[in-house]
């Protein structure tokens, strides 16, 4: 039957038509990272770095687990479903160990046999997710708990380190589910006074400690604050009043769920009480020894412990699930010896295997059919995943040579972020998905002005009334309404996709960047820059207010052209700087798959207000860091004023300059929420992202002028937005030496050393006086009246101010 209930599994892993929802494409796109990485190792702190931060949010287990896959082709959910199997595998065998140590082999078999028919364990090995990962870490620990239970000595002790590590690696809230295994194994050797243990179960910590630290110690503060932030998800779960019988009684009401409804009443089994005559041989058939009342609360601790946890979902105490299949096999033998004529049983057992798997192959997550309705919909030729990639396809026809970054208005299982994103990259397409609105309320307008510059296009789902967006309702809204009345914005395409209805995409009016194939040249070419008038681009008349535009014409190689950083100078006459606008060329939207010779057109804003009169333009422009830059000089006349005009080009630095701004001001809220639009806001990852690069190469330049020209406003400016990027790239030694920097050029600022010596305490460790230290990053806050006044008295002032943390209360 288990091998059924295998056979049920795969079947439903080749049909299933649907494409990966929110969680699960989450994760394979890590996994897909992490392969992508594999693939450019070298021995570098820049790699170490990127490999260590890459996965802030989950431990990584799961995806270097991948890598087998990831490093060679692109992941899809095939190749997690081929990573499930084969953890399937280990969990079923460790099931098996575990019940054959603490009781009998068949136990063992028995127990690995009913856990294969659980459909919560079918259905979370259908989908690509670190719980069952997790799954096999704990039952790796209690495998190694049990045997060091009955068998204390130093290799069990090293096989418990090695197992409590794994579960750290692969979610580290899974060590909850052994607060009983290890606190029953230290109180033993605490009362019995058995030094020998206490020594093993330091051994237990040491390895544990070692297997997970180099991704724990450099994330810790990110685990912290993931943690605190999980609980602002409760609105997507489902929950109970605490305290209440429900709240309680959620887990029990979920094991039909999680066991079938066949199978879930097998572990009261092992509680019926033995005849007379088979008293002689108890330990032998039923859990009432240390061991099997160890494994019961060990079950019933981590009961207790999730349903303490507000948060609750049927997939959280899954870990759980080979200890009563232990119990329900200890349970069956007893039957089967003592109680009952095997023949008939047989037959009643049977009976619940089948109903196990009529309940089998059922989701167990958003973003996956069960196998019935996956068997329909092939049928029908429905095939969700393949039109959606088909769709796709369609969105890169125009701007094949473009990366694009799109906002998804709606949040739905089929059409989130996460799950086009995946789709776009099994396909290679130079598409990226990023939530749009992801603000609370709609007056937050600042930011959601931001995505309309730095978005390319939106997409949503015409007559959804925006899907599952908890309190991003009002701010999504917002930004529906402004497409639809904007004139820089239309609707560029209106398609029907089977099973979704149909989906719009909003493109601007004008692009901002036009590509075409052109001659080959030797190197990048500046061919042309004009001003160009608003009316000529944008659907509006030729007024005397019409905004104007720099619009520049480049000639090159792909791969040179998307490495082309540009200065661009506005001089008057006699050689006065008027203003700057220095950017990537085509923002760094675009790629180079090979190298083709292209055109490419792009248009500035023209953000600078200049006078009616002759001007000189200088730009330079470099596509090499080892060659020099190039230079040109033209001359222009502005017939009318040049007023600013609205946003054609994306401007990708904008929320970094916004950053700046508010580090500056020490406006903590604004410098969280630009540092969140900036790293999310993108077509690569932060730390995977070669633009930075040249991010760093064009501020770089121009810090450099600054200093040599003594601009200090300049240099301040630079300084922070070179140390937002060290901040967003976890490079915290490169952003301690800028906020260095700014403690000596701007001394009055307290936030400059507050910043510095956070970066020491918590990130490089560079601590000269840690007194000094606690002074710096605490004082702004008492400045700005945020900690301790100077008329507060409460004890933990007094206490901060006897340690001279904080200054005295000065007296009125």
């Amino acid at each position: 039957m288990a091998m059924l209930a295998l056979m049920l599994l795969l079947a439903w892993n080749l049909l299933d038509p649907l494409p990966p929802a929110w969680d699960e494409a989450q994760h394979l796109l890590l996994a897909q990272q992490y392969g992508d990485l594999w693939q450019r190792w070298q021995l570098s702190d820049d790699w170490w770095r990127q490999w260590v931060f890459l996965s802030q949010r989950y431990p990584p287990l799961t995806y270097w687990l991948s890598l087998v896959i990831s490093s060679w082709s692109t992941f899809d959910r095939a190749g997690g479903q081929l990573i499930n199997l084969l953890l399937l595998g280990i969990l079923a065998g460790v099931t098996q160990r575990l019940g054959a140590v603490g009781w009998n082999p068949t136990v063992g078999w028995l127990a690995a046999g009913l856990l294969l028919l659980y459909p919560g364990i079918t259905g979370i090995s259908h989908v690509y997710m670190t719980d069952l990962t997790l799954c096999v870490g704990v039952a790796l620990a209690f495998w190694a708990s049990l045997v060091y239970w009955t068998q204390p000595s130093g290799l069990p002790a090293l096989m418990l380190g090695i197992s409590l590590g794994l579960v750290l690696l692969a979610k580290w809230n899974g060590v909850l589910f052994l607060v009983f295994p290890l606190g029953a194994l230290l109180l033993r050797g605490l009362i019995q006074k058995r030094w020998r243990v206490l020594l093993h179960l330091g051994l237990t910590g040491i390895t544990a400690f070692l297997i997970c630290f180099p991704w724990y110690g450099p994330n810790w503060l990110f685990v912290i604050s993931n943690g605190f932030n999980y609980a602002a998800t409760t609105h997507y779960y489902i929950t109970c009043a605490t305290g209440s019988w429900c709240w309680w009684t959620t887990y029990l009401r979920w094991l039909p769920l999680q066991m079938s409804w066949g199978l879930c009443l097998l572990p009261l089994l092992s509680l019926i009480p033995l005849p007379p005559s088979g008293i002689r041989n108890w330990r032998h058939h039923i859990p009432c020894g240390s061991v099997g009342l160890a494994v019961g609360l060990t079950y019933v601790s981590g009961y207790l412990i999730y349903t303490l946890i507000g948060i609750k979902d049927p997939r959280f105490t899954l870990p759980l699930l080979p200890l009563l299949a232990v119990l329900s096999a200890v349970g069956i033998q007893h039957l089967w010896r003592q109680w009952w004529h095997p023949f008939k049983l047989g037959w009643v057992l049977l009976m619940l295997a089948f109903m196990a798997l009529i309940q089998a192959s059922q989701p167990l997550t958003p973003g996956a059919s069960s196998l019935g309705e996956a068997i329909s919909q092939q049928t029908r030729g429905y095939h969700p995943q393949r039109d959606l990639q088909q769709w796709l396809a369609t969105l890169t026809e125009a701007e094949s040579w473009l990366r694009s970054t799109v906002g998804v208005i709606p949040n739905l299982p089929l059409l989130s972020s996460e799950t086009l994103t995946y789709l776009a990259r099994i396909q290679s397409l130079p598409l990226v998905f990023v939530p749009a609105g992801q603000v609370t309320s709609a007056e937050q307008q600042e930011r959601l002005q931001l995505e309309f510059n730095l978005l390319d296009q939106f997409l949503h789902h015409s007559g959804e009334d925006l899907g599952k967006v908890g309190p991003y309702g009002p701010a999504k809204s917002f930004i529906l309404e402004s497409l639809q009345t904007s004139d820089l914005w239309t609707v560029s395409s209106e398609t029907p996709v089977s099973v979704l209805g149909r989906l719009q995409v909003f493109r601007r009016q004008h692009p901002p960047i036009q590509v075409e194939m052109a001659d080959p040249q030797s190197e990048v070419t500046l061919e042309s820059i004009q001003l160009v008038q608003g009316c000529e681009i944008l659907t509006q008349s030729c007024e005397q207010a019409s905004p104007w535009f720099w619009q520049l014409e480049w000639q090159g190689s792909s791969t040179d052209l998307a490495n082309t950083v540009v200065w661009l100078e506005v001089e008057t006459p006699t050689g006065d700087l008027e203003g700057q606008a220095d950017h990537l060329l085509a923002s760094g939207q675009l790629r180079s798959p090979q190298v083709s010779p292209l055109k490419v057109t792009e248009w500035l804003d023209g953000t600078l207000d200049l006078p009616a009169g002759s001007h000189v333009i200088q730009i330079r422009w470099q596509s090499d860091p080892n060659q020099p830059l190039r230079t040109e000089r033209i001359k222009v006349q502005i017939p009318d004023a040049l007023h600013a005009g609205v946003s054609l080009l994306p401007q990708p630095n904008a929320p970094l300059q916004r950053m700046a701004a508010a580090a500056e001001q020490g406006d903590l809220d604004q410098l969280s929420s630009h540092l969140s639009l900036w790293t999310t806001l993108r077509h690569t990852p932060v730390l995977l992202d070669p633009q930075l690069d040249l991010t760093v190469r064009l501020l770089s330049q121009r810090l450099q002028e600054a200093e040599a020209d003594q601009l200090l406003n300049d240099q301040i400016s630079l300084h922070y937005q070179l140390a937002m990027i060290a901040v967003a790239r976890m490079d915290a030694s490169t952003a301690q030496d800028h906020f260095l920097t700014l403690t000596q050029i701007q001394p009055e600022n307290h936030w400059n050393p507050a910043f510095l010596a956070f970066l020491r305490l918590l990130f490089t460790h560079e601590v000269q006086d840690l007194g000094q230290e606690l002074q710096s990053l605490l004082y702004p806050f008492v400045e700005r009246g945020e900690l301790c006044a100077a008329k507060d008295s409460s004890d933990h002032c007094e206490l901060l101010r006897r340690w001279q943390l904080i200054p005295s209360a000065t007296t009125p």
